[in-house]
Order: C-alpha cells, then sequence, then structure tokens
C-alpha cells in the first residue's frame, strides 16, 4: 500500500518510520533537517516554510504541508 504525501510523491507504507508535526523553532530540529540536507536525503514535497509535517523513512525525509492527522486518517482508511 502507498500513501499519497502531496504533490506527485507517494511513499511505501512499509517504509514509514515515523509521521511528525514540524517543531521548526527547535534548534535540534534545525540540525536534523540540515543534516539529511546536507546527506541528500531531505525531500521537500513542499517548501520547508510551508511544511507542516515531516515523515521519515528507512531511506529519505519528506516534508510536506499536509497534516500529520490527515496522513494517519488515509493510513487508517486503508
Amino acid at each position: 500500500m502507498y500513501l499519497h504525501i502531496g504533490g506527485r510523491w507517494i511513499v511505501s507504507l512499509n517504509e514509514i518510520v515515523a509521521i511528525l508535526n514540524v517543531e521548526k523553532s527547535s534548534k535540534s530540529n534545525k540540525e536534523f533537517y540540515e543534516t539529511v540536507t546536507y546527506n541528500k536525503k531531505l525531500i521537500e514535497v513542499s517548501s520547508i516554510r510551508e511544511s507542516k509535517t515531516c515523515i521519515i523513512t528507512s531511506d529519505k525525509v519528506y516534508l510536506t504541508s499536509i497534516s500529520a492527522n490527515t496522513l494517519t486518517k488515509r493510513i487508517e482508511n486503508y
């Protein structure tokens, strides 16, 4: 099964490790985003300013403007 996370992006449910609300002001989160960006693992489905949710998979980190609640409901509806 796959989860549509915005735009043209879908992610396999088997690969999802976590779905988190984005905390932009946190220093540790800024460091995390800098690290995954540096390692070319960050995919911005929507711009970081518009992002509400961080989806961590086994291989990549996605930022999307779709809320974590909406994504969770989509998973539950499968």
